[in-house]
């Protein structure tokens, strides 16, 4: 999604997607369970994730090696 919305708080640019109705049906084709996904989530990250070699970044919303 690009940014709709882009504020700058003491000098860094935070950028939003805030048009929610565009996103409608998102993620209609999943047919899995919301404890599949969960355990999904916490499968990757206890046995997947290599801790060693990459740094989790939310600001950028990938991994950092």
């Amino acid at each position: 999604m690009e940014p709709t919305y882009t504020l700058v708080v003491d000098g860094t640019e935070c950028a939003y997607f805030d048009q929610v109705d565009q996103l409608k049906d998102f993620g209609a084709e999943n047919k899995e369970s919301i404890a599949e996904l969960l355990w999904a989530f916490f499968h990757y990250w206890a046995f997947h994730h290599d801790y060693r070699n990459d740094v989790i970044s939310v600001r950028m919303g990938n991994t950092i090696r």
